[in-house]
């Protein structure tokens, strides 16, 4: 009898993957959270003291699903907004073919120009060209990579943005001195400006892969 042919494999989906290691992220943050609480103390709990936390809380699977309902309550054109931090035209692809690729030297925007024609530099219009090239080249390695990046961190920026928002004023009711809640306060934004820099650095990073990708395919 012949062998039987192998199943294909299930591509695991992106939003699924970057759901898990949200949890993680979403996770780690109540487990200082508690430990800042119990101790008023501003240091990162033990590997096994913060496992202990977070089994008070309850399992994995709960902050995959609390990572989830933080992330999805802002739009995509609203989460743009937070990390690029501009209120019209967020998206990175309206600046795709007038600012981000002839910045790129990777980019030929000559090519582009033979290739695609002459785009206009409203920023609807960029940014609705630049997606057309997009999905032709979504399943390039190096385009895969900079979207899972960009959409990790632009939901991780968001949710920390949260964070920054609730979570103080909620120490202030435990912990003392003030000066202690402010250091921690200093710490989530610190954690916030981190995050949305690799969030809109890898947004602008998919967006040229795309532009390469066209002008060389």
């Amino acid at each position: 009898m012949g062998k039987k042919p192998a199943a294909a494999k299930v591509p695991v989906p992106l939003k699924l993957i970057n759901r898990v290691m949200l949890a993680t992220v979403v996770a780690a943050n109540i487990a200082v959270f508690a430990a800042f609480v119990a101790t008023s103390k501003l240091a990162l709990p033990k590997l096994d003291g913060g496992l202990g936390m977070l089994s008070t809380i309850g399992p994995a699977s709960l902050a995959a699903v609390v990572a989830g309902v933080l992330a999805d309550q802002f739009s995509p054109l609203t989460k743009a907004r937070i990390v690029y931090l501009r209120w019209a035209d967020p998206l990175p692809g309206g600046r795709a073919f007038s600012d981000l690729g002839p910045a790129d030297a990777r980019v030929d925007m000559d090519s582009l120009r033979q290739r695609h024609g002459e785009v206009a530099i409203d920023a609807h219009a960029q940014n609705r060209a630049w997606f057309k090239l997009y999905k032709a080249h979504e399943n390039k390695p190096g385009v895969l990579d900079a979207n899972k990046q960009y959409l990790l961190y632009r939901d991780y920026a968001v949710t920390s943005l949260l964070f920054l928002i609730a979570l103080p004023p909620l120490a202030a009711l435990k912990v003392k001195p003030p000066s202690l809640v402010l250091a921690y306060a200093v710490c989530l934004l610190v954690q916030f400006l981190l995050v949305r820099g690799a969030a809109a650095q890898n947004g602008r990073r998919l967006v040229t892969n795309v532009l390469s990708e066209a002008s060389h395919g």
